[in-house]
């Protein structure tokens, strides 16, 4: 947590438990934009964006977790 920005390191493993790749998910807590406008219905931003630590595009499969 930084301020109302909020990062989640996220880990997807097999179901034997090995690591497959790590994520990054970047959540906006406020409900001010970066303009400094609030959002229509008051409530916060929520996700700005996630993506796949060390790759340079994720796997299409990741959508669907």
């Amino acid at each position: 947590m930084s301020g109302n920005r909020a990062e989640y390191w996220d880990v997807i493993a097999t179901n034997s438990g090995q690591v497959r790749m790590n994520t990054v998910s970047v959540a906006e807590r406020g409900d001010r934009g970066p303009g400094g406008e609030r959002t229509p219905d008051g409530r916060p931003l929520g996700t700005i964006t996630a993506y796949c630590v060390g790759q340079t595009l994720c796997p299409d499969w990741v959508n669907d977790l």
